[in-house]
């Protein structure tokens, strides 16, 4: 499955998914909360300097995650559990990375309640996710095509508003951006 998504999402990655994740995982920081690593997409980007405890989380990671050559002065914990079911002492977290995996959490709005009571103050989300897209054909699209979609990718939903969840949880928007027809946005939140 992990060697199926790759394929599927290379194009993606080249054209502007990699791009995203370099220039926005730049300033991630401290004890830090990666939801979804999936097949750890995000891994190479990461300023490993600048992090001291890294929380790995998915329903199951991949063995390239777990085989993932780390460097030997970070503490690593691996949680293979959903969102909704961390247990992790509230708050402890400095920054929190979700990349492409808001389309398929269950309650998106319960699970940013959750990261917002386990991130510190001035803690900040690091994100980048597919949503509703802005233009008014493609809403109808990702409207009309979601209940397929999502019964064959996994629970992916189109149709998501992630950004208005986001703030809607309590998070300050620092920036953000748009792209794909305001089908990809990536950004960066703060607690207050």
């Amino acid at each position: 499955m992990d060697l199926i998504y790759d394929i599927l999402m290379a194009p993606f990655e080249a054209m502007k998914l990699r791009r995203l994740r370099k220039t926005l995982l730049a300033d991630v920081k401290g004890s830090v909360l990666e939801i979804g690593t999936g097949t750890g997409a995000n891994l190479p980007y990461l300023p490993y300097h600048n992090i001291s405890h890294l929380y790995l989380t998915d329903i199951q990671l991949s063995k390239r995650v777990k085989g993932y050559a780390f460097p030997k002065h970070l503490k690593i914990s691996v949680l293979e559990r959903p969102l909704e079911e961390l247990e992790l002492p509230e708050p402890s977290l400095d920054s929190v990375v979700f990349t492409l995996v808001f389309c398929s959490v269950e309650n998106p709005s319960a699970g940013l309640e959750k990261i917002f009571k386990l991130l510190k103050p001035g803690g900040k989300i690091y994100f980048i996710e597919h949503v509703l897209p802005q233009h008014n054909r493609l809403r109808i699209l990702a409207h009309k095509f979601n209940p397929s979609w999502s019964k064959v990718a996994s629970g992916c939903n189109l149709n998501r508003e992630t950004l208005k969840v986001i703030l809607e949880a309590g998070f300050v928007i620092e920036r953000h951006s748009m792209s794909l027809g305001g089908a990809l946005i990536e950004g960066v939140a703060l607690r207050e």
